[in-house]
């Protein structure tokens, strides 16, 4: 990472990409049902709203991933990964203007997020493989899934302080 400035980028930005699936996971639940229950909406009743907007996003996600791909190969994987950084954020800040969680601006923004998932993990797993030294290619994956993992652990205790203390989409 000292070297090379590309791997050093990647190694950084393993802290973001692995924490946005974890608090969507976590807190779009969590957010759905007690929008539902302030709503007179039953929460298995919510349950439904928040399997359709993980379906949407991982369907995004499965469905893009091949054009992500091939992307990757064709454009600088370094401002792919950026760029779909940058549309990650804006989706996720976008969440916070979100008034009804039932609504199709939930959808639509679900499936950007998905977008930008499938975009940021396929482009930082090519960025690690093509950056990362020959020799310490296993041991460089091992640590960007430690830091991927290390980084939930916190923005999940995080994230619920702010759910807590702020409002169901704070951690957003």
């Amino acid at each position: 990472a000292r070297t090379d400035r590309r791997f050093a980028a990647v190694m950084v930005i393993a802290s973001v990409i692995r924490t946005d699936g974890a608090v969507m996971m976590a807190f779009l639940g969590l957010w759905v049902v007690q929008a539902g229950r302030q709503g007179g909406i039953d929460p298995i009743e919510a349950t439904k709203t928040i399997g359709l907007l993980l379906a949407v996003q991982n369907i995004a996600s499965l469905c893009t991933a091949p054009i992500f791909g091939w992307l990757s190969d064709r454009i600088d994987r370094l401002r792919m990964l950026i760029c779909s950084l940058v549309v990650m954020g804006l989706a996720f800040c976008s969440l916070g203007f979100i008034k009804d969680v039932f609504s199709p601006w939930m959808v639509l923004v679900v499936l950007v997020i998905g977008f930008a998932e499938s975009a940021q993990s396929l482009t930082a797993n090519a960025l690690l493989g093509e950056a990362a030294p020959r020799e310490l290619r296993g041991a460089a994956m091992g640590i960007f899934t430690w830091i991927g993992v290390a980084s939930v652990l916190v923005i999940n205790l995080a994230a619920g302080l702010l759910f807590d203390r702020l409002g169901p989409s704070a951690p957003f």
